[in-house]
């Protein structure tokens, strides 16, 4: 026997929108077991899959055209029913991948509505920044949730997007020293609903968030000064994440340059900031900003700029 074929991730099509890219991505079915063992046997006498939840998740580096994609609180979406695609670049032997107009390549296609969310955002030190999109169908009785389709042609990648990398923290008007990873999770909790002993999903909600950013630094000495961030925690009037572009064919674009992207907020009371641990050679410190509703806003509403020096 020999290998005949190899496909490499290509990215996912959201109906019109292309997110090419990509670093991982995956489609899942989710499929749960049943699996029955007669009474006091040790062998089973019936298996098969008690219900599915299929499942894309991709990890992509255009941070820009993945947010303005979010409707709902600036962390989700409804897509639309219609064709979600993950798409696979087949190889070619002893040459290049196939062209994208070559009827050889493989997709996986979510052929209902489905949530699309944003579950984290990456960044640190070395490398680019990715953010975690998943997307979560439901069954409306017309076509199969998730279904393979080979020998396909798959749209051209487009322009190549600069992706970006960790920038500067502020807590309180005070600019973050000696940071070297940032993580922002939302924490989301997404509730999968079954009617009537339906074996996949017919209605997916968002039914909690639990915003979190963590961040490490190598200047404990700043986080203990004066201090800004508490024993017992911090209270939060502002914030801001700072994430820095890379330019073609050289270093970073500068400072100056409004080429970056900010998320950011300023509000009485908008969270709280905690420093968890301290450890490493040099010491790190890590500090968690929990983000939380406030007055009677929206509990996400921070500002998102992707154009700023």
């Amino acid at each position: 026997m020999t290998t005949t074929r190899l496909f490499f991730p290509a990215g996912v099509k959201l109906n019109t929108t292309y997110l090419a890219h990509v670093g991982e991505q995956s489609a899942d079915q989710k499929l749960e077991d049943l699996t029955i063992h007669p009474s006091g046997d040790w062998a089973p006498n019936f298996t098969g899959s008690k219900k599915k939840a299929p499942e894309f998740s991709v990890e992509c580096f255009d941070l820009v055209k993945a947010l303005d994609l979010m409707t709902s609180e600036s962390m989700c979406a409804s897509i639309a029913a219609g064709n979600v695609d993950l798409l696979y670049r087949a190889a070619q032997k002893a040459a290049f991948a196939y062209g994208v107009a070559t009827a050889n390549h493989l997709v996986y296609r979510l052929q209902q509505d489905a949530c699309l969310y944003w579950e984290q955002i990456q960044a640190t030190q070395d490398d680019e920044l990715k953010i975690s999109l998943r997307l979560a169908p439901w069954y409306n009785n017309s076509n199969a949730i998730l279904t393979a389709l080979p020998s396909q042609t798959i749209d051209a990648p487009g322009t190549i997007v600069a992706p970006f990398t960790l920038g500067p923290i502020k807590i309180n008007g005070t600019t973050i020293t000696g940071c070297k990873s940032m993580s922002w999770s939302n924490g989301l909790e997404v509730v999968k609903e079954y009617d009537s002993g339906e074996a996949v999903p017919s209605l997916v909600v968002m039914r909690r968030a639990k915003p979190v950013i963590s961040f490490e630094t190598t200047d404990p000495h700043l986080v203990h000064t004066a201090p800004l961030i508490a024993d017992d925690g911090e209270p939060v009037n502002s914030f801001a994440v700072f994430l820095r572009r890379r330019r073609p064919s050289k270093l970073n674009y500068d400072d100056g340059d409004a080429m970056h992207a900010k998320l950011h907020k300023t509000a009485a009371l908008c969270g709280t900031a905690k420093w968890m641990s301290v450890s490493g050679d040099p010491a790190r410190v890590k500090c968690e900003l929990h983000l939380h509703r406030v007055g009677t806003g929206t509990l996400f509403d921070y500002t998102k700029d992707c154009a700023i020096a």
